[in-house]
């Protein structure tokens, strides 16, 4: 996706996403990439009532959809 002639977001054909980088991370971790040439993060915003959260996962049944989270 490019807005001002300037390429912003990458969608590649294996499905990794990069944001601000056409470069995909370290191997076992580069589904999701983001990178920028100073200060990166990636911000989950909820309601003020609700949890932000990420969730760890090694199976797709029971208690292994959720082996792990941060919230």
């Amino acid at each position: 996706i490019t807005t001002e002639g300037s390429e912003r977001l990458r969608i590649d054909s294996s499905g990794r996403v990069m944001i601000g980088t056409t470069t995909a991370g370290e191997s076992s971790a580069d589904e999701l990439t983001v990178a920028n040439s100073g200060h990166a993060g990636i911000t989950i915003r909820s309601g003020t009532s609700s949890w932000g959260s990420f969730f760890f996962s090694d199976g797709t049944s029971g208690g292994a959809q959720y082996d792990g989270a941060i919230e």
